[in-house]
């Protein structure tokens, strides 16, 4: 005998944990609709679909810049094996064991090989990354393996943009970034470890008054005058620049610039409505990028839709030194505020609750091509007004049947 509801309800039966959520019926199906227009577009420009496990041995999941994610990663024993298994908190290191295993295939090295790759899978997370997250994202993301040159990350950056497109997005804000920057100044200014994350702490911050503080440990004047200097290093292609004026001491910070420059050009050329903004002071994806970065927003959402950037060598603890660089977008997050411009549901057919031979024939055909929804028992059409806009009638003949718009009820 069931409990009644107010009884579930008090003992807590119906509860989700923090950050975990049912996908309804409406939403499950936009979802749906969202991610097969992801998908199809990503094939159009040449991305082949991958599909990694859930779980996989912990040593393998967290092996490299997987590390990162353990705090993330919930862990269990395997039955079979004793060993400690990961469930997936991001799908960036199983595209990066599958690309290490695809480029040394039979044993030959295929490193100059260019391999295009997409996702779209359940993650999970131990905790929430920020109040109006998810721990259970639905990740999805394209990753451009083999490509060394700028051309590969104004690739992804471009199918990224294609993404947030597609779903009808307006007013998308595109931050740029180069990480290489940022440590070619901490190599540079050569202060010890304790210094290095004081420096980080300040930056991350914005503490000017702590960092003018920290200039003045650096041994060169032209380089203390670029760590001053460094929080005002955001903004629009002007702020470029005054970092040239800054960084004409050395040529692998002019490289850096002129890097981020291109890429924001480029950007600006195939999308003249996404608003640009450069920064060469930040901080995240420090200790797992190896180039430049991207992450875009929109609107008050306070939070990156979609990030990523360049990770060359991601693949080394697979025995595998290549060139990388993609993007990663949440599609819950991205329906969310998508809401609208999601691709509608086809409009459905009605048909009665009839059991002949010759309707389910007639139904059998049309739902190769249609949705049709057949009535049972005791059902009335008024079920289903809002979902179809065609029912199925019999025709004058005997066992024949014909399609009509569904009448206002």
């Amino acid at each position: 005998m069931f409990e009644p509801s107010e009884t579930l309800a008090a003992s807590g039966k119906w509860m989700l944990p923090d950050g975990v959520e049912d996908l309804l019926p409406h939403q499950a199906a936009s979802i749906e609709r969202l991610r097969r227009a992801v998908l199809d577009l990503y094939a159009s420009w040449g991305y082949q679909l991958v599909v990694p496990p859930m779980i996989e041995f912990l040593d393998s999941l967290l092996t490299g810049v997987g590390s990162d994610l353990e705090l993330q990663t919930f862990k269990v024993t395997d039955q079979l094996s004793g060993r400690m298994l990961g469930i997936r908190a991001d799908m960036t290191p199983q595209v990066a064991r599958i690309d290490a295993h695809q480029s040394m295939a039979g044993g030959v090295d295929s490193s100059n090989q260019r391999n295009r790759y997409c996702y779209v899978g359940s993650v999970l997370k131990t905790r929430m990354e920020s109040v109006l997250a998810t721990r259970t994202p639905t990740q999805s993301g394209c990753e451009l393996y083999g490509e060394a040159s700028i051309a590969g990350d104004i690739e992804v950056l471009s199918m990224m943009l294609e993404v947030l497109d597609r779903a009808g997005l307006p007013s998308v804000h595109v931050d740029l970034a180069h990480v290489g920057f940022i440590r070619k100044v901490m190599q540079l200014a050569g202060f010890d470890p304790k210094m290095d994350s004081k420096l980080l702490d300040v930056l991350n911050r914005r503490a000017v008054a702590e960092l003018d503080v920290i200039a003045t440990a650096a041994s060169d004047p032209q380089l203390a005058a670029l760590i001053k200097a460094l929080p005002s290093l955001g903004g629009p292609a002007s702020v470029l620049e005054d970092a040239r004026e800054l960084c004409h001491f050395d040529h692998e910070l002019l490289a850096a610039i002129s890097e981020i420059e291109t890429l924001g050009q480029a950007v600006t050329s195939r999308y003249p409505s996404a608003n640009i903004r450069y920064d060469l002071c930040e901080l995240r994806g420090l200790n797992y990028h190896t180039g430049l970065m991207f992450a875009a927003y929109t609107g008050d959402y306070g939070q990156a839709i979609g990030y990523g950037g360049r990770y060359d060598n991601i693949g080394l603890a697979f025995g595998s030194r290549r060139p990388a660089t993609g993007f990663s977008i949440d599609l819950k997050v991205l329906h969310k505020l998508a809401v609208g411009h999601v691709p509608s549901e086809r409009s459905a057919i009605l048909a009665p609750a009839d059991d002949s031979p010759s309707l389910w024939q007639y139904i059998h055909t049309l739902r190769k091509t249609e949705k049709v929804i057949q009535l049972l028992p005791g059902q009335g059409a008024t079920d289903y007004a809002t979902v179809c806009d065609r029912q199925i009638v019999a025709a004058d003949e005997p066992d024949k049947w014909q399609l009509m718009p569904l009448l206002a009820l």
